[in-house]
């Protein structure tokens, strides 16, 4: 595993201008990450929509089964 902060500080011995390309490196992960963990909760909210839609349409089949 790569670590950024020690490139960094190893860059910026070598040149200024060389360490820049830390930041990106590490905005692109956590860009997709975040990408990754809204898809995932939009779809977990669906999926815990359907599941209480047909749980509600279980209970009125049991009720109608009961008190019919």
């Amino acid at each position: 595993m790569y670590c950024p902060i020690l490139s960094e500080k190893k860059h910026k011995v070598q040149g200024g201008h060389r360490y820049r390309p830390v930041a990106p490196v590490l905005a692109i992960p956590f860009q997709s990450f975040q990408l990754v963990m809204t898809v995932a909760y939009f779809q977990m909210n669906t999926v815990e929509r359907n599941a209480k839609r047909s749980m509600r349409r279980e209970t009125r089949r049991w009720r109608a089964r009961i008190y019919s």
